[in-house]
């Protein structure tokens, strides 16, 4: 019954679409752009932070800071619990799992799984895509960032997205102010500080 009347929800292909339609935003561009370069810099900050944040397991993965990082930095930044976000199991058990929009990684971590799960599909190809459909699904559904994630899921969609969203329904004089948490600010200014450092450094050496 479900799946007839709202077949979009079993394709990430037709999630994602609906998710643009309403928000006139290309999620997957926005991974693949601006979230790659963002993932980037968080990368190289927590990477010279004297060994205050273990990085070993993105590391290991022997390829270039990439969006599907971001989650791992940015609860590590935040000290929020990444199996809010993700879970691994050796096959689908859909008993204790957070009840909010979350992915479901078959294998023994959540960058070497068969195939990703979230609780609106069966079978999501890419760490990447099901990140994208996950976070698409919190505006298809109207549902709250859950609150032991919320500096997690702010950062990633102001910051490693820089996605801004206002519900065009609504109308101007009925909308609430959107405000940034300040834990996510202060991370934002420590990293443009950080960089800023990097460039007078490097000026200093020429």
């Amino acid at each position: 019954m479900v799946k007839a009347k709202w077949p979009f929800v079993f394709k990430s292909e037709y999630f994602l679409k609906h998710f643009e339609l309403l928000t006139n935003a290309d999620l997957m561009k926005l991974f693949s752009s601006i979230g790659e370069l963002q993932s980037t810099r968080v990368y190289n900050y927590l990477n010279d932070q004297n060994d205050s944040y273990n990085l070993s397991e993105l590391q290991d993965l022997q390829s270039k800071p990439n969006v599907t990082w971001s989650y791992v930095m940015l609860v590590m930044i935040f000290k929020e619990d990444l199996k809010e976000l993700i879970v691994c199991q050796d096959s689908l058990k859909t008993e204790k799992l957070p009840c909010t929009p979350c992915i479901v990684a078959i294998g023994p971590s959540i960058f070497h799984a068969s195939k990703y799960v979230l609780i609106v599909d069966k079978d999501i190809p890419s760490l990447s895509v099901a990140m994208a459909m996950q976070f698409a699904a919190f505006f298809i559904f109207d549902i709250c960032f859950p609150k032991k994630l919320m500096n997690t899921l702010k950062a990633f969609q102001r910051f490693i997205l820089k996605f801004r969203y206002e519900n065009s329904f609504i109308p101007k004089n009925k909308k609430k102010k959107i405000s940034v948490n300040d834990q996510v600010l202060k991370f934002a200014a420590d990293l443009a500080k950080y960089e800023a450092y990097l460039e007078c450094d490097l000026s200093a050496i020429e």
